[in-house]
Formats: C-alpha cells, structure tokens, sequence
C-alpha cells in the first residue's frame, strides 16, 4: 500500500518508521499487513498516542480509543523506549492497535510528528498517555470533515485535588485567542492541512502546539467548534511555567501580535519568578507553622 502523495505536501506519509536509536520492538495491525482506509461514508480517523513510561494511565487512554463507537479508526502508538510496564501493556492491546513502535526521540513533539508522518487518516487526533478521549466523541468528529478543516472542542482538566474544570473557548478564534485551543488533545486535524502547513516545531520543546495552531489559523483552515468536551486531561504539565511562558511570547513575536497584548505576556514572563518565590515563601511559612503546631502537642 502506497500513500497519495501531492508535490505540494511537506513531507511524505510513511507505511512503516525507518529504524531509530535504540529501537525496543515494533508490531500491530500494519506489520502483519492489515492497512484501513478512508471510504465516503465514513472518513478514516487517525489518533496517535505518545508515551514513554507510561504504565500508570496508558490503558485507560487505549481504551478511551479502541471502545469508541466509529469504527474506522486507525491506532499509533509511539513511545519514546519505555523502561517500566509501558511495552507489556501496548503489547496486551496489539490486535487493536496498527502500528507501535519503541525507541529513542528527541521529545515529545518528535514523537508527535512521527506518529503524524504514519497517519493515513483524513483526520489526524493526538492524545497523550495521561489523557483520555470523551465516550463516542469519534462519531461527532467524522461529521465534521472537510478538506482543510481542523475540529476541536471542550477540555475537562482534573486537578490534583479532585476538582475539574470544563475549559470553553469563545468563537470566532483570533490570533491572540488561539493559544487557549492550542491543547492538542482537544484538536482533530485534517491530514491535508498537516501536509500544507508542516508538522509541530522541534526547537519548542513546550508551546509547538501553539505554534502549529496558529500557522493553521494563518494558513485559512476551516475551523470548526463542537460544543462539547472532546478529552479529558490530568493537570501537572510544565506549559504553564517560565520556558513555556518565554517560548509562548517569543511565538507570539514571530507572528506579530499586537503590543498590548505582547506587553501583557511580557509581564507575566517577568513575574514568574516573583510569584515562585512567593509559593517557596508560603510553602516555609507552612512548613514552620507545622512544626510549631507540633511541638506544642
């Protein structure tokens, strides 16, 4: 099986990844020559999970995956050469997933694009290994495809505490809006739009999201919003600290975005390492105020 290939994409679809460093194993549907395909009535969706020890919340992720409803769905799974129970697991699920493959990357968002550069979908959905997708989701997505179209929706976060949040995004998306729908768990992207703006960044380690969604709001996609919440998502990610601020503004420069708004991330930037010194401060107060409690019991 070969993959259409036009002279205007970026980069080619591959069937199968050329062997990396320090490869661990490869299999699936794929490596025993079991390949889907996209038909008029229902478009092919590709979803790509990327892990690397992961064991903890892997299988809830596949599951979220292969017990949706739509059934032509192609699964990838890439990890980044798991040293725990990740393989044992991937392994379990061999017959449901198409593709898999361990070995060495250069970070998340390298793995990423190898999953993307194996997607023969007309849709493309990525979903990391602490995450999970919303029940039958899939179905709402594959109405939704057209051409160089890019879906997404709802986010609910789960903090550590127990507590979670649902996250809407107002529309229509501007420039400066599109970094709050730029998680990519919430995003399904057509692949004729990958091949036309390129793959995720590698020289941001944190915000190539943004990055990508914003080249695929200047690139004229057809965005379209369900209002629904498409994944679910553990908090504790580094985004939100220093690098990924410094990545989002000098992101946000690149594209010129208007000064007030630059302003405003630039003193958020600027803040960051007051306000972690004022959560250390809190954390000795609290620290001491413990001990005091305990010498007098």
């Amino acid at each position: 099986m070969k993959a259409t290939q036009k002279p205007e994409d970026l980069f080619e679809t591959l069937i199968f990844l050329p062997e990396g460093e320090g490869r661990k194993g490869e299999g699936g549907l794929r490596t025993h020559g079991f390949f889907k395909q996209s038909n008029t009535e229902k478009p092919l969706i590709t979803v790509i999970t990327v892990v690397l020890n992961g064991e903890a919340h892997l299988e809830q992720t596949i599951l979220s995956v292969i017990e949706q409803t739509y059934d032509n769905v192609e699964y990838i799974v890439i990890d980044g050469g798991s040293t725990d129970c990740t393989l044992d697991i991937i392994r379990n699920f061999e017959h449901a997933i198409d593709y898999w493959v361990s070995e060495k990357d250069k970070g998340l968002y390298d793995a990423m694009n190898k999953g993307i550069k194996l997607a023969f979908g007309d849709f493309v959905g990525l979903i990391n290994a602490d995450d999970w997708y919303e029940r039958n989701i899939f179905e709402k997505i594959s109405q939704n495809h057209q051409g160089n179209s890019l879906v997404f929706g709802k986010l609910q976060s789960y903090l550590s505490h127990g507590y979670k949040i649902t996250h809407d995004i107002p529309i229509p998306l501007t420039k400066e809006s599109v970094r709050i729908a730029s998680v990519h768990s919430t995003v399904f992207m057509s692949n004729d739009l990958y091949k036309s703006i390129g793959l995720f960044d590698t020289s941001y380690k944190i915000s190539a999201d943004f990055d990508l969604m914003i080249r695929a709001f200047l690139g004229k996609a057809l965005i379209i919003k369900l209002d629904t919440v498409i994944a679910h998502f553990r908090q504790g990610g580094v985004s939100s600290n220093g690098k990924g601020l410094r990545e989002g503004y000098e992101i946000q420069k690149k594209y010129k975005f208007s000064k007030p708004f630059l302003f405003e991330r630039y003193v958020k930037l600027m803040m960051m390492p007051l306000k972690n010194s004022l959560k250390k401060i809190k954390l000795l107060r609290l620290i001491k105020s413990t001990f005091k409690r305990e010498e007098f019991t």
